[in-house]
């Protein structure tokens, strides 16, 4: 209260503030554990973040690091909202729909299993041209083995994908 009333903001402006401010920072937060190919699809996404293939690469990596389909599809659809240099498109498509689309394909064919990850390397990142790091410059097997190995337990989201739980010795 000491702090609003000094800078003279109404209640409600300051609430606001401090709700971005907490957005801001747990949309930043993973910036320096992910992999610096997907950290640039982030930081520059126009126009990595528009092609199926760059959507696909922040799935697989943010799944694997156990975030929810649904936290996955708001960080790319406040990507598509702010000004990257989008131009008209963001006027005429929704960047809802099309975020909550792409991470619903894509996690799907993940929780699936019709996604079987063999283009989820290094390699494979740089011939899709969605990598521009020299040499070998992140693990994406680990996150790949880490992936298939929360979908083969079911606990693609940090939690047992029917909303159960189990204890240690059931899984």
């Amino acid at each position: 209260r000491a702090l609003m009333s000094n800078s003279g903001l109404s209640i409600s402006t300051f609430i606001e503030i401090l709700r971005i401010s907490k957005v801001r920072r747990v949309c930043s937060a993973p910036l320096d554990e992910i992999p610096p190919c997907v950290r640039q699809l982030l930081v520059q996404p126009n126009d990595l973040l528009v092609k199926p293939a760059g959507i696909q690469q922040v799935v697989r990596v943010l799944m694997a690091a156990g975030w929810h389909p649904r936290h996955i599809a708001g960080l790319i659809r406040s990507k598509y909202e702010r000004d990257y240099g989008w131009g008209y498109r963001w006027y005429e498509f929704s960047a809802g729909q099309r975020a909550d689309f792409y991470v619903r394909l894509f996690g799907g064919l993940i929780l699936g299993g019709q996604d079987d990850l063999q283009d989820f390397n290094c390699q494979s990142t740089k011939e899709k041209l969605l990598c521009f790091w020299a040499g070998h410059c992140c693990n994406l097997e680990q996150y790949r083995d880490l992936l298939r190995q929360r979908r083969e337990h079911e606990r693609l989201a940090g939690w047992a994908v029917n909303g159960l739980v189990l204890p240690d010795e059931h899984t």
